[in-house]
């Protein structure tokens, strides 16, 4: 049988394949494609999560680093078999493997010491990474592995700390957004001569209301942009930044959940189609004031309203008759799932 399958999978051009090699979920067939002559179909095998884990391991042994690279990323090889690829001559693959969620936190250890600075960038990365290794790391040479430690999650509020002071506004603004680098660093560092950094702390939901009222007030109009779409931002400066001249701050403002609905009634007034859009989409938007967007003449104005599933039903079913086919297919999913939602 399976050489009469290889003689079928012969007759088939390469480029179909590949094309079953990618979309194959028959983990005896793929192991049979896995010994295609054509590196790109055996490169399709290794990238099929549905492919085995005994038939990654020989695929990483392949002489393609294109395949071994595809069986570095595949979520589904086994930690023997990352640990293996972890010590590839290809920079490419070894980059691989640092940045899979499965690889041992040992073998990320040894690969945050690798000579090449992607590849500890990649370690620097991946959210399994130690927390030691993430401490060393925040001291290398190259900024963007130390911007990849301040962006990590699970980095140490102390080395988070250091970084706040580091030389690169790239660094200081990713420990800007870091949720958590201390308040007193966030109020620090919205102080920043960067206007990134000071951006990056105003969109930080751990930042405090009484730094973000103060970065409301900031000349950079990107920064004003991220107080308004904070969640955490009080309601005095929400509605201080929704009469702000710059369309993106009040953009930012009307697509708020956080946002009082009388100021969303007020932006649902607003020229700018763009803006009430924002606020049409927003689940925090009055049904009246919904019911009202709905009859808006701007078709994108229609289409978040038609999406929004606090929109009147009586709005939706006349929205699902529009002659335009996004505001038609909006409100009938819409519908759809409330209807879905009543039944069960």
């Amino acid at each position: 049988m399976e050489c009469m399958v290889k003689l079928n999978l012969g007759e088939f051009s390469s480029e179909l394949r590949s094309k079953l090699a990618e979309e194959l979920k028959d983990a005896k067939m793929l192991t049979l494609l896995s010994e295609d002559e054509d590196g790109q179909v055996r490169c399709m095998v290794a990238k099929n999560s549905n492919t085995s884990k005994f038939c990654l391991a020989n695929l990483a042994e392949d002489e393609d680093w294109n395949v071994r690279c595809a069986v570095a990323r595949n979520h589904n090889a086994s930690r023997a078999c990352l640990s293996k690829l972890a010590e590839d001559e290809d920079l490419d693959v070894r980059c691989a493997v640092a940045r899979n969620h499965n690889t041992s936190k040992a073998d990320l250890t040894k690969l945050a010491e690798d000579e090449e600075w992607i590849i500890r960038d990649a370690v620097a990365r991946n959210h399994n990474t130690l927390k030691s290794d993430l401490t060393k790391l925040a001291k290398d040479e190259n900024r963007w592995v130390r911007y990849s430690v301040a962006n990590n999650i699970n980095t140490l509020s102390s080395d988070l700390k250091k970084l706040a002071n580091d030389k690169d506004e790239d660094v200081r603004a990713a420990v800007g957004g870091n949720p958590n680098t201390p308040k007193s660093n966030l109020t620090k560092l919205s102080k920043d001569s960067s206007e990134d950094v000071r951006a990056s702390v105003a969109i930080n939901p751990k930042t405090p209301k009484s730094v973000l009222a103060e970065l409301a007030n900031d000349y950079d109009e990107e920064v004003r942009d991220h107080v308004g779409g904070n969640k955490n931002a009080s309601e005095t400066d929400l509605l201080k930044l929704a009469e702000d001249e710059d369309i993106g701050v009040r953009y930012a403002v009307a697509g708020n959940s956080s946002t009082p609905q009388t100021t969303l009634t007020m932006l649902a007034r607003d020229d700018f189609e763009d803006v009430r859009a924002s606020v049409g989409g927003n689940p925090s938007t009055l049904k009246s004031d919904l019911a009202k967007l709905a009859e808006d003449k701007a078709w994108e104005v229609k289409t978040a309203v038609a999406g929004n599933p606090n929109t009147p039903e009586s709005a939706l079913l006349k929205l699902s008759q529009d002659e335009d086919e996004m505001i038609r297919n909006n409100a009938i999913k819409t519908l759809e799932a409330l209807n879905s939602n009543k039944n069960e």
